[in-house]
């Protein structure tokens, strides 16, 4: 394929994947309320929440626009999920035709199990969130008061989904380079530190 054609195709096809997004950003924004809601239940499990107004779950916010980024980071990220199987096919679409057969047929496969161990990673995260939160906040002096803002909160809340996601997807991604040829079986052991058959055997006489 030709170079400009080749550009092309990545124009058109990052074109159909950011206005993808833009539309599930847009759907964000109506659905902003009950998201957030949920986003922020680990918090209201801990007693922290009720620090500042006795039976009502509070957050703080330190800043006149720092309310209105909330509201379109949280869009962001159900449009980045909304539009998902949109700008992943747009990806895979333009990377396919450089792949061999056999590894056309190995990424189908990794990307069908990629996708849920993600999510189960950060499903695993939501439901312990409230406890890791309990444990970290719980290291303040009697005397305080929790005053955690919504922005501080958030990134906690993404970075916990995002670390977690990936987690779940390194001995997947370890199994698809070892197929593919790009990291050997060998190159695994030796970066861990597990003995070759040669040397057990060795050992062994």
């Amino acid at each position: 394929m030709p170079l400009m054609e080749h550009l092309r195709e990545l124009r058109n096809r990052l074109l159909i994947a950011l206005a993808a997004v833009i539309v599930g950003i847009i759907v964000g924004w109506f659905f902003f309320d009950p998201v957030w809601a949920y986003i922020k239940e680990p918090f209201c499990d801990t007693p922290q929440a009720q620090q500042l107004r006795e039976g009502q779950c509070t957050l703080t916010y330190g800043g006149i626009f720092q309310s209105f980024f909330l509201t379109l980071k949280v869009s962001a990220l159900v449009g980045l999920v909304v539009s998902s199987p949109v700008w992943l096919y747009q990806i895979w679409a333009f990377v396919t035709p450089a792949l061999y057969r056999n590894e056309k047929r190995y990424s189908i496969t990794f990307l069908g199990i990629a996708v849920p161990l993600f999510l189960l990673g950060a499903a695993l995260a939501y439901f312990i969130m409230d406890t890791s939160l309990a444990i970290l906040l719980g290291f303040a002096p009697s005397d305080t008061v929790a005053t955690i803002q919504i922005d501080e909160y958030l990134g906690y809340v993404l970075i916990m989904l995002v670390i977690f996601g990936i987690s779940f997807e390194l001995p997947l991604l370890l199994v698809f380079l070892n197929i593919i040829g790009v990291l050997s079986h060998a190159t695994v052991k030796k970066s861990t530190g597990a003995p070759s058959s040669s040397s057990c055997s060795s050992s062994a006489r």
